[in-house]
């Protein structure tokens, strides 16, 4: 984009030169128009003496027409220049307003162009943020998931020993039911033991 506005630049001053050449050309005709309006004039003056010299002038009437002649021609031809240079000057003008039209759109292609990169600079920038963030989230959330996970696993741990010892506890609970149970068998031969005793002593008495 900057080397199409160098380049239009470029075209806008050739174009500034060539109206410049133009006018020139143009003045110069106008010179060389009058030039043979005068040599015209001259001519027609110089054809009208001859026809007064008679004989003797017969020779410069006819100088002074082929000169009236050369003179036309030359008025036609300024003329015909005239044109061209009209014609050159409405394309220069042409050409003139389609390099500021063009060094405008370059212009704006550049300004549109570095917005574009600003505006790319600064979503490339939110997206490495974005990128951050979400990978510092997901490192907490991953230490979180960790952190709970060890505390699982503890209580878990905790939990097993807890229901071992609860297991051991009813072990000893059932070893002294059973000691109990023993002892109440024992204790109840015992007494059946004394009943009879008893009966045996009442009976002797």
């Amino acid at each position: 984009m900057s080397t199409l506005k160098e380049k239009v630049g470029s075209i806008a001053q050739q174009t500034s030169d060539l109206t410049e050449q133009t006018n020139q050309i143009g003045t110069i005709i106008n010179i060389v128009s009058d030039l043979a309006s005068q040599t015209n004039m001259l001519a027609l003056n110089a054809a009208v003496e001859a026809v007064r010299a008679g004989e003797h002038g017969r020779g410069f009437g006819v100088v002074a027409t082929e000169i009236r002649k050369l003179a036309d021609q030359s008025k036609q031809s300024a003329q015909k220049i005239n044109a061209l240079i009209f014609g050159i000057q409405s394309a220069i003008d042409s050409t003139v307003l389609a390099t500021d039209e063009g060094r405008k759109t370059a212009e704006e292609g550049i300004e549109l162009s570095q917005e574009t990169a600003t505006a790319f600079n600064e979503v490339t920038h939110a997206i490495n943020e974005i990128v951050l963030s979400k990978q510092q989230t997901s490192l907490t959330s991953i230490n979180d998931i960790v952190v709970a996970s060890q505390q699982i696993s503890l209580n878990a741990k905790q939990q097993a020993i807890a229901i071992e010892q609860v297991a051991d506890a009813m072990n000893n609970i059932n070893q002294g039911a059973s000691q109990t149970a023993s002892g109440i068998t024992q204790t109840k031969v015992g007494i059946q033991k004394l009943n009879e005793v008893a009966q045996d002593l009442k009976a002797i008495v």
